[in-house]
């Protein structure tokens, strides 16, 4: 094994999969070709050429157009493809992971991105989404599913909007995009011990879907 260390390096790196359009949205995994993701790290960055591994510590972070995931230590392993190529298939972030884009914001203590899926799974006593005035915020983990468009907090799950409060074992959050590309959030499914709660207002239920633009929560 040879291992090389780097201080305040940027590294870049193409994808395992093939990218889709852009858009301004949470898009590390399908973003476009002719932009690769780039890592820094104050710290330092350790080579392990045999384990097909990259280690940045120190304020490291992992940039691919305006997206971009920081934390204290990321860990990016790559694959060789048919041509033996290395090509970045997934990311580990340890330790106050940030994960923004110009419409979404996700924070937890450890987070795995399976760049090849397109899947980040954020970990942590408290992990949260933000998509504009909606916030999302679970006890166990936040999974967000790039390619769908879509984010699943579980254990003690909380939406925010307006004033109205989402409770629930597990929400489900579906995006779509606006005319101007950006990724919106248009509705949340709730399912287990399902509460709403206004200032006026308190609503429990089995399952329930919650209309953001309309307002309207349908309870079952």
């Amino acid at each position: 094994m040879i291992v090389y260390l780097f201080h305040r390096i940027i590294i870049l790196f193409s994808l395992i999969t093939p990218t889709l359009v852009w858009s301004q949205s949470l898009n590390l995994a399908t973003g476009k070709n002719d932009q690769p993701i780039e890592i820094t790290a104050d710290n330092g960055i350790e080579w392990q050429r045999d384990n097909q591994l990259m280690i940045a510590s120190g304020k490291a972070k992992a940039t691919r157009g305006k997206a971009s995931i920081e934390a204290d230590t990321l860990r990016a392993f790559y694959k060789k493809d048919k041509n033996g190529a290395s090509n970045l298939s997934r990311l580990d972030a340890i330790g106050r992971v940030i994960v923004t884009s110009p419409t979404q914001k996700l924070t937890g203590e450890m987070g795995i991105y399976d760049l090849t899926k397109g899947v980040l799974v954020m970990t942590g006593k408290k992990v949260s989404l933000i998509s504009g005035k909606n916030t999302i915020t679970a006890k166990q983990q936040l999974e967000y599913y790039e390619k769908k468009e879509m984010a699943v907090a579980r254990k003690n799950a909380r939406a925010n909007h307006d004033g109205k409060l989402l409770r629930a074992n597990t929400l489900v959050a579906l995006f779509f995009k606006d005319k101007n590309g950006k990724s919106q959030l248009s509705r949340i499914q709730a399912f287990e011990n399902v509460r709403v709660v206004t200032k006026t207002e308190s609503i429990w239920a089995d399952k329930g879907i919650y209309d953001v633009n309309s307002g309207i929560a349908t309870l079952d």
